[in-house]
């Protein structure tokens, strides 16, 4: 049922995208995130208060130092939250590489 809501969302999210988002090509991906310091984490913090919901959608608020946080980023948002990352040192790892492959394919 948790995948069939999955796949129902990322259809939906697919969807509703506006016209100059339909030239947007490759998958959603989720990254894992691991603010290292107080700074970080503030940064964090404001991304998650600012983000667009079809840009990054994280899975829970960042809110603890070396705790995790796992954000799903749009394909069009992929290089720059990169670069964000990159940018600011974070501890990152890509989660999964594309989210809707992975969850429809396990169904």
């Amino acid at each position: 049922m948790l995948l069939w809501l999955v796949c129902t969302y990322l259809s939906l999210v697919t969807a509703s995208v506006d016209d100059a988002r339909l030239d947007d090509n490759g998958p959603f991906k989720v990254f894992r995130v691991v603010p290292t310091t107080e700074v970080q984490l503030k940064k964090m913090i404001a991304m998650f208060e600012t983000a667009k919901g079809d840009d990054a959608d994280f899975w829970h608020a960042p809110s603890v130092v070396n705790n995790t946080v796992d954000v799903m980023v749009s394909p069009s948002f992929t290089e720059k939250f990169s670069n964000f990352l990159k940018e600011h040192g974070y501890p990152y790892q890509i989660a999964i590489e594309d989210l809707k492959k992975n969850v429809c394919s396990s169904s």
